[in-house]
């Protein structure tokens, strides 16, 4: 059993390891093993340490000690070894997996599982460090250069010190030890000779020219043999496109010149006699710098602003610090609000306001909106997730901004996260609250470790979902769609049992809704709560959010909103109490102005008829109330057998949805005549899903890049999606 020893024991100067003890050196009749590297840097750091040479030997301190001695071992062996430098970067790796195994030793010390991993350690550690060029197991099919193959005599050694580590070195070869070192010397000769005749041929072209440049009346003949001569000029040409999508896929500056100059090489552009085409790093660089200040500068975007969609989180971001004259990097968290506009998702940049305050971020908006020059006499709606410091009937970030420009505006709250919160309540009352990232009751923690066999299990009658075009889907989406007809049919495929759900998060509710039904599946006797659970997904939660992801438009909100309602009133009066007051608290899609949206787009003439008259009446009766109207959610009838019966109409009459106001009374009375037109409106979506991926983007951004440049590194990317959204095959490639 592996001791219960604090993580260092110090008696005097020596440090004792609970795994090695003190260590000791090398035997130097056999090549070291991993844990011979530990043990020899163990007893290193000891002997620095004992000779008071060092106090605490630092890692490189200790280990340009051990690395000349684990080379001496293997060239003793006269068997061709990587470089010091790769071999230091080896010791260094497994030396920090020995750090990390060892920080919890003083805690977990008796832990089961952690005694385990140590044990596991321990038995990898018997394996051979091989520094060896070769690493090939069968030496006869070799295809490694001549200088990296394991001479034919020691093949037979490194086989067994690679396995049963039963042959002893003996004394050095001093035959195959000459032969490496005359290889090696005749290696270096040949580049100084190769150098030096290439200085040689250039300088007597140079001198030819000035002779002859010095003595034009003299008949003067050049050497007959050619000049070594090599094209090298400036790569001139601007790289647009390579610039572009270098930040889509996030390559290095050093690696995309490797890759476009390799590329060139094939293709012949790149040559030996002329390598002016070689793109490097310094102009991968320019070429990103140049392509987003473009990108910053040429909007190209309408200033008329119709609608703002905002969303944000705080990021780790990248800074400088000015110190001593010097910029040194540093990183904090900041607070990012990015702003789009619907309906064509169209990135508007991003604020960074002093704090999450709704004071805070009203402002950072409305200055930005101002700096930008946008109009704002088209602004009707706005949209956002539910949380208070955004909907605040009094000092909402929504109601300050219809406030400021003097106008009510559509309410477009994300109706994703309106369906995830009596699905997520519902959890936290069945199973206990979540705390911090983790859950606390028996199903959360099961989600973890949710991925075992499949039994037999009992088919959960739900509700129908939508048909979509899987492909549409992302991987998650997929897995649910698939996961819910799985529990609904009482059939799961064998492919679709090896699947991975998504990883638990709490802004991913998605995920932990497969993981539920994922769970479900596989547990021989489930428990109540778990059906429950497993029962509300299949009938409201996946029918309701798969309904928003084929029909996200703004007039379909109520319709969605009614949906939930409707379809959650098979659970027992209990589970209701739980879930109906926080549909009741984000029934924003249940408001009159939203509500005329549905109802003037429903399939029914009368219900459209019903609308425009309630819309005419509004007017006719319309208050001269100074100020804007203040948003409230109305009180939900949860009884009501459609949409446009959520609410009682009557107590609403002075709101007209901001979608009509234009319409005028002459247009809305032959709308009635007609009867038969539909009135069409532009597609806000009700929900805030593209604010999300822009929300992710500036998260990358900011790590990435500095403030100056990150709008045009987000533009970039987002210019090379829209151009080629996937890159599968050929004919996806989209030229610019």
């Amino acid at each position: 059993m592996t001791s219960t020893a604090p993580l260092t024991l110090t008696r005097g100067r020596t440090t004792r390891c609970p795994l090695y003890g003190v260590g000791k050196p090398f035997n130097k009749n056999v090549l070291p093993t991993y844990e011979d590297i530990l043990q020899q840097y163990l007893f290193t750091k000891n002997e620095l340490k004992i000779s008071g040479q060092l106090k605490e030997p630092t890692f490189a301190e200790v280990a340009k000690i051990v690395e000349p001695q684990l080379q001496e071992i293997w060239k003793k062996a006269s068997l061709p070894i990587i470089s010091s430098e790769r071999i230091m970067e080896r010791i260094r790796e497994y030396h920090n997996k020995y750090r990390e195994l060892l920080k919890p030793y003083k805690q977990r010390a008796n832990v089961a599982s952690y005694i385990q991993k140590i044990e596991k350690f321990k038995e990898k550690s018997q394996g051979l460090f091989d520094i060896a060029t070769c690493k090939c197991k069968c030496f006869e099919k070799c295809t490694c250069e001549k200088l990296k193959k394991i001479p034919v005599l020691e093949r037979e050694f490194l086989l067994d010190q690679r396995s049963a580590r039963k042959i002893m070195i003996g004394n050095v070869d001093s035959h195959t030890t000459r032969q490496m070192e005359k290889r090696e010397k005749r290696k270096l000769q040949e580049a100084a000779s190769s150098s030096i005749v290439k200085t040689i041929e250039q300088q007597k072209y140079a001198n030819n020219s000035q002779i002859k440049e010095s003595l034009p009346s003299i008949s003067f003949e050049p050497s007959t043999e050619p000049p070594i001569s090599i094209i090298s000029g400036q790569m001139r040409k601007s790289l647009p496109n390579l610039a572009r999508e270098c930040d889509r896929w996030g390559l290095s500056d050093r690696g995309a010149a490797a890759v476009s100059s390799a590329l060139l090489q094939d293709l012949g552009v790149v040559t030996k006699d002329d390598i002016s085409s070689v793109i490097d790093r310094s102009k991968v660089r320019r070429e990103r710098q140049k392509l987003r200040k473009q990108n910053q500068l040429n909007d190209g975007k309408d200033p008329m602003l119709k609608s703002i969609y905002f969303d944000g989180r705080k990021d780790l971001t990248r800074k400088t610090t000015l110190k001593d004259g010097v910029h040194h990097p540093l990183n904090v968290t900041e607070e990012h609000v990015v702003l789009v506009q619907e309906p064509m998702s169209e990135y508007l940049g991003h604020v960074t306001p002093l704090s999450g305050t709704s004071f805070n971020i009203f402002t950072a908006i409305t200055n930005f909106v101002s700096l930008k020059g946008y109009k704002t006499d088209e602004l009707v709606a706005i949209g956002c997730d539910g949380t208070n410091v955004n909907t605040g009937n009094e000092n909402g970030i929504m109601r300050k901004l219809e406030v400021h420009y003097k106008k009510p505006l559509h309410w477009f709250v994300c109706l994703l996260h309106s369906n995830e919160l009596p699905f997520r309540h519902l959890l936290v009352n069945l199973d206990g609250a979540t705390h911090g990232p983790n859950f606390s009751g028996p199903i959360g923690k099961a989600l973890k470790h949710c991925m075992k066999p499949v039994v037999k299990y009992m088919a959960i009658e739900g509700n129908a979902l939508p048909a979509v075009d899987l492909a549409d889907l992302s991987n998650d989406q997929n897995y649910l769609y698939k996961i819910v007809l799985a529990v609904t049919s009482g059939e799961c495929s064998q492919h679709l049992s090896n699947l991975q759900p998504g990883p638990i998060s709490h802004s991913r509710w998605l995920t932990t809704a497969s993981r539920i039904l994922r769970l479900y599946i596989s547990s021989k006797k489930p428990t109540e709560n778990l059906i429950t659970l497993a029962t509300y997904i299949v009938k409201v939660y996946a029918p309701v959010w798969f309904a928003i992801k084929t029909k996200p438009r703004c007039w379909d909100g109520a319709r969605h909103l009614w949906k939930i309602i409707y379809l959650s009133r098979y659970l027992p009066q209990i589970l209701r109490n739980v879930i109906d007051p926080v549909i009741q608290r984000n029934a924003y899609f249940s408001h009159p102005e939203n509500l005329l949206l549905a109802m003037l787009t429903d399939d029914k003439p009368t219900i459209r008829t019903l609308a425009l008259r309630r819309i005419l009446k509004t007017r006719n009766q319309r208050q001269n109330n100074i100020g804007v109207r203040k948003f409230k959610v109305p009180k939900i009838n949860f009884k009501a057998d459609e949409y446009y019966e959520m609410i009682t109409y009557a107590t609403y009459l002075n709101n007209e949805p901001p979608l009509t106001k234009s319409i005028s009374v002459e247009e809305l009375k032959s709308y009635i005549d007609t009867n038969e037109y539909i009135m069409t409106f532009p597609n806000y979506p009700c929900h805030t899903q593209s604010v999300e991926r822009c929300v992710r983007l500036v998260t990358e951004a900011a790590a990435a890049v500095g403030e100056l440049q990150r709008d045009g590194y987000i533009k970039s990317r987002l210019k090379s999606r829209s151009l080629m959204p996937q890159f599968e095959k050929k004919s996806d490639y989209k030229l610019d």
